[in-house]
This record gives C-alpha cells, sequence and structure tokens, in this order.
C-alpha cells in the first residue's frame, strides 16, 4: 500500500468554509462545513484564527493545507508556443506570452502552466493552459491563514479541485467536465488524461438570480433563499406557496442558461479534442444542492448530468449523511487530493 501524508483542503467561500481531511491511504477521512464570520471576499486575522479553531475543534489534524482559489483570484489561459528543445528558452516564450495575456507583471506575479493536447495531430506549436496570479493577491488569501498558525503548503485552483474529485476513475481519452454553480459565477472545468485542459468561468451565472426572484424581507435579503433551500417542506405550506413558485420558476430559467451555455462549451471541446472521448458532465457547488436547480438541470435532456458527490471519496468520516455527503463540499475534497508532482 503507498503512504500519503495527511492533508487538509480548504475551500473558503464568501458565506461558508468546507474543510476535507486526507489520510494516510489517499482517502478523505474527515469533513466539515461552517458559516464565515462574515460575507465577503476577503479573510482578516480575526477569521484566520476563527478558521483554524474551527478545524481543531472538529478534529482536523496539525497537517499541510492546500487553498482553493477561484476564477476571481487568478487568471487562466490557454497558449501556444514554438516546439523548442531548450526548456529554459521555453520558459522565457511562455512566461512572456503570460505576462502579455494576463497582465500580471513577472517580478510581481506567479505562474504555472503545463502541456495539454494539441487541436490537431502534426501541429508546430504545443498548446499550454497556464495560471497566474498577483503576489499580493494570493498573500491576502493565505496570510491570516498562516497567521493563525496552519500550515499552508500550496493554493490551487478549484476547477482543477473538482476535477480531481470526479475523474479518479476516468480513462486516459475520457474527457470529465465539472460545473461549479456558485453564487456569483457558475465555473466549468475539464480534465483529460488526468490533467485540467479547460477552465470556463461564467461570470454573471450563478444563485444570485434566483434570490432576486424571490420576495426580500427586512431581516436579510437572503433570508427567503435561504429558508427555501435548506427546508424544502415549506412548499408544502400555503403561506410559502408563492415564494416556492418564484424559485422554481428562477431555477428553470438559470437551469436553461447554464445548459445553453453547456451545449455550446462540449460543442468547443468536441472540436478542440477530437480525438477525445465524451465522459461524464457532473454538476458541484451549492447550486448542485438547491434541488429545484439540480432537478431542472437533469430534465434537460441536451446534456445529461450527474450530481457531484464526496461519497465515493470517504473512507471513515463519523457523520456521514446528506449534509455531510453535499456537491458542496467536493471543492475541499478535491484540494485534500491534491499532489505536486499532478498540478
Amino acid at each position: 500500500m503507498s503512504w500519503w501524508q495527511p492533508q487538509i483542503g480548504l475551500d473558503i467561500g464568501r458565506t461558508w468554509v468546507k474543510a476535507a481531511m486526507r489520510d494516510r491511504a489517499g482517502r478523505i477521512a474527515r469533513l466539515a462545513a461552517f458559516p464565515r464570520l462574515s460575507e465577503s471576499s476577503q479573510l482578516d486575522e480575526l477569521e484566520g484564527a476563527f478558521i483554524a479553531e474551527a478545524l481543531e475543534r472538529q478534529g482536523f489534524g496539525a497537517c499541510p493545507v492546500v487553498v482553493g482559489a477561484g476564477a476571481d483570484e487568478v487568471s487562466v489561459a490557454e497558449i501556444e508556443a514554438p516546439q523548442v528543445g531548450h526548456e529554459q528558452a521555453l520558459e522565457r516564450i511562455i512566461r512572456a506570452e503570460i505576462e502579455r495575456v494576463s497582465h500580471c507583471a513577472p517580478d510581481a506575479s506567479t505562474a504555472q502552466w503545463w502541456r495539454v493536447p494539441a487541436p490537431a495531430r502534426g501541429a508546430k506549436s504545443d498548446t499550454f493552459l497556464t495560471v497566474a496570479a498577483q503576489t499580493e493577491s494570493i498573500s491576502r488569501l493565505i496570510s491570516p491563514l498562516v497567521a493563525a498558525g496552519l500550515d499552508v503548503a500550496a493554493v490551487d485552483l478549484r476547477a482543477a479541485a473538482h476535477t480531481r474529485a470526479c475523474a479518479s476513475d476516468a480513462d486516459a481519452d475520457e474527457l470529465v467536465m465539472v460545473v461549479d454553480i456558485g453564487w456569483h459565477t457558475t465555473e466549468i472545468a475539464t480534465q483529460l488524461n488526468g490533467q485540467l485542459c479547460f477552465v470556463r468561468p461564467l461570470h454573471g451565472v450563478g444563485l444570485h438570480s434566483v434570490n432576486a426572484a424571490l420576495p426580500v424581507v427586512s431581516a436579510g435579503s437572503r433570508l427567503v433563499f435561504d429558508a427555501l433551500s435548506t427546508q424544502p417542506q415549506l412548499a408544502e405550506q400555503h403561506a410559502w406557496a408563492g415564494a416556492w413558485e418564484s424559485l422554481r420558476s428562477a431555477c428553470r430559467a438559470l437551469a436553461r442558461t447554464i445548459i445553453d451555455e453547456l451545449d455550446l462549451t462540449l460543442a468547443f471541446l468536441a472540436r478542440r479534442f477530437p480525438a477525445a472521448r465524451s465522459g461524464r458532465v457532473f454538476i458541484a457547488g451549492g447550486g448542485a444542492c438547491l434541488e429545484p436547480l439540480a432537478e431542472a438541470l437533469q430534465a434537460d435532456d441536451r446534456v445529461p448530468l450527474l450530481r457531484a458527490s464526496p461519497g465515493s471519496l470517504l473512507a471513515h468520516h463519523p457523520r456521514v449523511g446528506d449534509r455531510m455527503d453535499a456537491p458542496v463540499l467536493l471543492g475541499a475534497c478535491g484540494l485534500a487530493l491534491w499532489q505536486e508532482e499532478t498540478t
């Protein structure tokens, strides 16, 4: 049996923190989810300490942490570079292209890249997927966690984490796609040959549009959304009937938008990777936990969708159930499974 180093995956959203811990057998042994102190895109040292304390209370041991970054924190781009035999020359070419497309200055940013399959056989250039981020942006993300005593080993793309968690049993030529439905952005990520090969964020497509269709009460702009999304039995109560129908209608509209974009994306990927075999398409994130939206997405037969779940990755979590097996925890699982040589 191969032994892995225990590792924590930490997926910090605007409203919730999701965490997963990998054991020495490479399986997910512990899961947790807890609300943020405040809805914000930025952490401060107070919240960094709160997260560290919450992890300790929920039984997460002292081990390296991999933190997730989304489309808002990084620049992801596909670039082409000539086939050159000298690695240093290739690196200079790629870094220059990354600077051009991401507007990230080399002395103030960090970047990573890897080859993806070329669009056609006999191509005279290589194709790379590149990820770049401002050093200051990454520092803002991890500094409060480091100050709280967490050992941050890496920052990884949430998109890569989602595909990693869903493609563990995929064949080499099989495309595996994950649609992460968040509050303001839906992110489409695809893996091929064990490597992230395509990322497409749909900015402005997310659960906020469902919330906007619901009645607003003085106690909070998301109160009705949170109530309906966590207590589906309210649909049976007459007082909630109008709000529930508004929720279902908004979910159907959002589902149509997502499926339309998925249809276009799959058509593009079929041309982009002609040798690949069509694989599975998963939905994940908060949107996959919203039952009326998941039903509307799966009812459209243009793109067969599966709901992602951490269940198959779990080893012995003591509280596995509907909540702890939710698709919103998938990103944390993928981050916990990160290995330096695979991303």
